[in-house]
């Protein structure tokens, strides 16, 4: 028995590797009528010290409407995990979504009719330092901006570029914008912009897709004549028509197996 017992104490410590099943991410379709999300299944264990170990990611998308009826899964089994994108563009047809799969990700658009997968952009997180990837649907759902580009870094600085060294700032560089028709994927307009520190980008109500930097700079897209200086926008979020806050204020989160889709009980303003 005692020659097991070091076995025993670092079975103790590590844990066994367990199935788990959650909820991603959520979000109210374009026009409020439906909602979609992300079921994951996943390994994981506990350790006795630090944050858990996950393994094995898998997910699939559903479907749903805002009272938790009519449940059903748009896509079946798909390695990865969910990443930060999420969104249902029901009136245009199609699901788009950031997918995590080892040093992967990419976006993909599912169409919510026959649940056919394309893929929109791919990109290597090994590769970038102080990476910007993103694809965002307009708010008719017909036209794509595909934002994409590496950053310079500074390692004197202070800032998140690199996950993990907060000692890392991004300096700016070149970002590239394409707008993409979301039904045939075809780019109808390929433009760049030199940004300096951070950015951040979102389309407004009224159909601009806008760029603005960390130094103050401001662009809106004009899918003809590309980036002209622009008025930055007041509303940030949400980014366009689908996301977690539907048009009225109702605000939806995360819930469980049972009962995916929770609705978040508070007044929320919806400024976009």
């Amino acid at each position: 028995m005692t020659r097991f017992l070091p076995a025993l104490a670092l079975l103790a410590l590590t844990g066994c590797w367990s199935d788990k099943e959650s909820i991603g991410n959520v979000a109210w379709s374009d026009d409020d009528v439906e909602q979609a999300y992300i079921e994951d299944s996943y390994e994981y264990r506990f350790w006795t010290f630090g944050r858990p170990a996950t393994r094995n990611w898998r997910h699939r998308v559903m479907l749903q409407s805002p009272d938790g009826t009519h449940r059903r899964f748009l896509t079946p089994i798909h390695a990865g995990q969910n990443g930060s994108d999420f969104y249902f563009m029901r009136q245009e047809g199609y699901v788009l979504y950031d997918v995590i799969d080892g040093a992967k990700l990419s976006w993909k658009s599912i169409d919510v009719y026959t649940g056919n997968v394309r893929e929109v952009h791919v990109h290597d997180q090994e590769v970038d330092v102080c990476p910007v990837h993103e694809v965002i649907p307009s708010p008719d759902g017909r036209t794509l901006a595909r934002v994409g580009g590496s950053l310079g870094a500074d390692p004197n600085g202070t800032g998140s570029g690199v996950p993990g060294d907060a000692a890392v700032a991004c300096t700016g560089g070149t970002l590239g914008i394409d707008l993409l028709d979301a039904n045939t994927l075809q780019v109808d307009g390929a433009f760049e912009v030199e940004v300096t520190g951070w950015v951040d980008r979102m389309w407004t109500r009224a159909g601009d897709f806008h760029v603005w930097d960390e130094a103050g700079h401001s662009w809106r897209i004009d899918p003809v004549d590309g980036p002209v200086a622009a008025t930055k926008p007041t509303c940030f979020w949400p980014r366009t028509s689908s996301s977690t806050l539907s048009s009225d204020g109702v605000l939806i989160e995360p819930g469980d197996i049972d009962d995916p889709v929770v609705v978040v009980d508070r007044p929320v303003d919806n400024c976009w």
